[in-house]
């Protein structure tokens, strides 16, 4: 048996080294605390997860706490990251990464400011251990709560609840491992940050790690997690709602008064106009107000910063859905509070200029509808976690934009069927004038069930339009 002792002396090494580099989840709700991206793949393996995260009371420091962070690799030099952010949207927070260089592993902490990452002058984090195993990288390291710290510090006090951003992504240059590159922006991936629900609290986690339970019939230590308001994900589904309402209702039902209704009730004209300009400038009026609103929010919520494409940017992130829906939306608002002031341009119905105006009038009202179009579609398939339902929502922006389409088409057909035919002067006779007087009662009945015909088309244009919006609504709601 004396040779077998020197094996099992090295094998007994061999795992403990394993161990000790590696994500110990037989640890989590007990020594420390966890968070798994997916949810639950702890039920599984460590390997079926894309993200973990621990923390726990540092050995070392009771004003530190440890950090372990492990993902799976996705190339040769990479980084993963956690941040510290005061809501759910990267921009303007701490952020504590490890940098995988081949078998190198480093700790440093950099900032977010606005979508790009620069590092910090000042380096507090201390790397305690580091691993690749079965191609799960993993590396735990130290950082300071750095409680009461001034308003003027970079670094992160995490005596205060914060969500967390995880990361992961490549580094471009090996030569300079601070410089981490862009992650995923395609929201859909899980190379995209994941985000913790809720914000969490690290020093009382620590606090009831170090101290235990004050009374033994207390329920287990679970995370304290704070429930916050997070007033800039309620401005963005504002945003939402109201550009919702002001392109998908509003402006539908005034583009579809205006351009199929103006022959209606030609002798009405309440207070000096006719029904079809009342619908249609009172609904333009209100969806003005609403994209004018709307666009503040938008920029409130983003810290008023341009999230489109811009010059000096990755070009990664200037093509990104979302950069191009900021660029589109904002073409197609601008296009939209443009047309009231182009209105202001008018002339006379007669004059000989005014179908110029018409056509100006028409080809940017039309643009930005499209471009509106554009812009919603990209927001229900991109921003994916602002949807109850992200599958039903874009089948309904679907079904939506669908169903208007065969309802204008088919009244655009009807109204060129039933368009009348002039009347040849070879077809009258001596009796020709009781002829013209049938002729005559057969056009007026034609336009009446033309008439009639898009009367019909304006309630179905009007109940879709209202179905469809209050789906959405629902959709989006908090």
């Amino acid at each position: 048996m004396k040779p077998l002792q020197p094996a099992l002396l090295l094998l007994y090494f061999y795992v403990g080294c394993l161990t000790a580099i590696a994500f110990n989840i037989d640890e989590c709700s007990t020594t420390k605390e966890c968070i798994t991206f997916p949810a639950e793949c702890l039920k599984q393996k460590p390997i079926k997860c894309e993200y973990l995260l621990s923390y726990a009371p540092s050995e070392n420091n009771s004003d530190a706490v440890a950090i372990e962070l492990a993902t799976k690799r996705i190339g040769n030099n990479m980084y993963i990251a956690v941040g510290f952010s005061n809501d759910q949207e990267m921009g303007n927070e701490p952020v504590s990464t490890c940098s995988f260089i081949g078998d190198n592993v480093t700790v440093h902490l950099t900032k977010n400011v606005g979508k790009s990452n620069r590092p910090l002058n000042e380096n507090p984090l201390q790397l305690i251990s580091d691993g690749d195993q079965n191609g799960l990288l993993y590396c735990k390291f130290q950082q300071n709560i750095n409680k009461n710290l001034s308003s003027s510090s970079e670094l992160p006090d995490l005596s205060h609840p914060h969500f967390l951003l995880i990361a992961r992504g490549a580094i471009r240059n090996p030569q300079a491992p601070l410089r981490i590159g862009i992650h995923s922006l395609n929201q859909d991936s899980i190379d995209f940050p994941q985000v913790t629900p809720s914000q969490v609290n690290l020093s009382e986690v620590l606090e009831e790690k170090l101290f235990g339970n004050q009374s033994s019939d207390e329920a287990p230590n679970t995370p304290t997690v704070a429930q916050p308001t997070d007033y800039k994900n309620i401005l963005v589904r504002l945003h939402g709602l109201l550009m919702i309402l002001a392109w998908m209702f509003l402006l539908a039902i005034g583009i579809f008064s205006a351009r199929y209704m103006k022959e209606l009730w030609p002798t009405t004209t309440p207070m000096g106009l006719k029904i079809w300009f009342h619908i249609h400038r009172t609904l333009n009026f209100v969806a003005v107000c609403c994209l004018v609103v709307s666009t503040i929010l938008i920029f409130i919520a983003k810290d008023f910063s341009w999230k489109g494409p811009w010059f000096g940017r990755e070009q990664e992130r200037n093509l990104s859905l979302g950069a191009i829906h900021s660029l589109v939306g904002l073409l197609a608002v601008i296009g939209g509070v443009a047309q009231p002031f182009i209105a202001l341009t008018r002339c006379g119905i007669n004059h000989p200029r005014r179908p110029i105006f018409n056509w100006i009038h028409r080809i940017i009202g039309l643009t930005a509808f499209i471009l509106a179009a554009i812009a919603i579609f990209i927001a229900v398939s991109h921003f994916k976690r602002y949807w109850a339902d992200q599958l039903w929502s874009l089948i309904s922006l679907i079904v939506y934009y669908l169903l208007l389409i065969v309802v204008v088409q088919s009244l655009e057909w009807y109204r060129l069927a039933q368009r009348p035919h002039p009347v040849g002067v070879e077809l009258k006779t001596k009796d020709g004038r009781q002829n013209h007087a049938n002729l005559h009662s057969s056009s007026n009945q034609l336009d009446n069930k033309v008439k009639l015909t898009t009367i019909g088309s304006f309630a179905v244009v009007v109940l879709v339009a209202g179905v469809f919006t209050g789906i959405l609504f629902f959709m989006l709601l908090p």
